[in-house]
């Protein structure tokens, strides 16, 4: 059984709330454990919103919080707050930095780590030092302790070749990225672990339906909407990065994926990623090879009402 950890930015796209929900699910069916949640994002609800998850399902998870500085996107709140304000769940947390230390340092078995937001925690990880729970310094302890890292960023033009599955002449500059690209690109230079990318054209056409139900993953989707100004009137679907991204992480997705070579990726000024095929490259990226409505799903049936 894969023990994770999820880094959340839970609170602007309510995939993050579906992403929580289905890997709760998964534990709940003996496929995974999720040893704690993170949340990238300082705004306000976010730990209230994982908690009030968490809870929905029967767990007590224990939650670590980025610190400030925050990033820009944070004061975006398109759903947290309405979930602090509705639950009404504690927001105390640990230092997200401190517990990703301590779950890697005290870990028996490697740890699976997956990243559905900006990659700000995983740099401050990954730049720490020694400290109470291991001498050693972040990359170091990553490495050592964690199987792989999963993160939900970035775009590659081997999705858009003339059988691909988009129609577009450019890669895209995907959103995770575009928020904190310093630590995107550090991430993606300094991580020393394996690292698989699920990018923008994985998860475009996979749908999240919203339902009528008591979970707080549709109220997140449902405030989501609003927020949106989408209207849920004629019914209500979301393109599911999140969720494609820890399913990828848990389960055999060769019917919908294939995974590309190793090597490195890069980032550029502006937030575009690419990728160089390397012999004994540590870095992978998944490639689209269509099938969205078995996959889609798939994640809908993992979601409880």
């Amino acid at each position: 059984m894969k023990k994770i950890i999820l880094d959340t930015d839970i609170g602007i796209d309510c995939d993050d709330a579906a992403a929580i929900g289905m890997l709760l699910q998964l534990e709940e069916e003996g496929k995974c454990f999720v040893e704690g949640i993170t949340t990238c994002t300082t705004r306000e609800g976010a730990v209230e919103t994982v908690r009030a998850i968490t809870r929905y399902y029967g767990k007590d998870k224990e939650i670590g919080a980025m610190r400030e500085p925050g990033i820009p996107c944070d004061k975006e709140n398109a759903y947290a707050k309405a979930l602090k304000e509705h639950y009404g769940c504690s927001g105390d947390a640990l230092d997200a930095v401190e517990m990703l230390r301590r779950r890697l340092a005290q870990a028996k078995e490697k740890l699976t780590l997956i990243a559905i937001g900006p990659l700000t925690n995983i740099a401050r990880l990954l730049k720490s030092g020694g400290d109470m729970y291991s001498e050693l310094g972040g990359a170091e302890l990553l490495r050592k302790k964690a199987d792989c890292l999963y993160i939900m960023g970035g775009s590659f033009k081997e999705n858009y070749s003339p059988e691909g599955i988009m129609e577009q002449k450019e890669v895209i500059r995907e959103w995770n990225i575009l928020q904190d690209i310093d630590s995107a690109r550090y991430v993606l230079e300094e991580c020393m672990c394996p690292m698989v990318l699920c990018p923008f054209e994985a998860g475009i056409y996979v749908k999240t339906r919203l339902r009528e139900g008591i979970n707080p993953v549709w109220y997140a989707m449902k405030a989501f909407a609003d927020y949106e100004k989408c209207g849920i009137e004629n019914g209500y679907e979301r393109e599911s990065w999140d969720p494609v991204t820890c399913l990828a992480a848990l389960e055999d997705c060769s019917p919908y994926f294939d995974l590309s070579d190793g090597g490195k990726i890069t980032v550029s000024e502006d937030g575009e990623t690419v990728f160089y095929r390397e012999e004994k490259g540590i870095a992978r990226f998944l490639i689209v090879k269509g099938n969205y409505d078995g996959l889609a799903e798939r994640i809908n049936s993992l979601i409880r009402d």
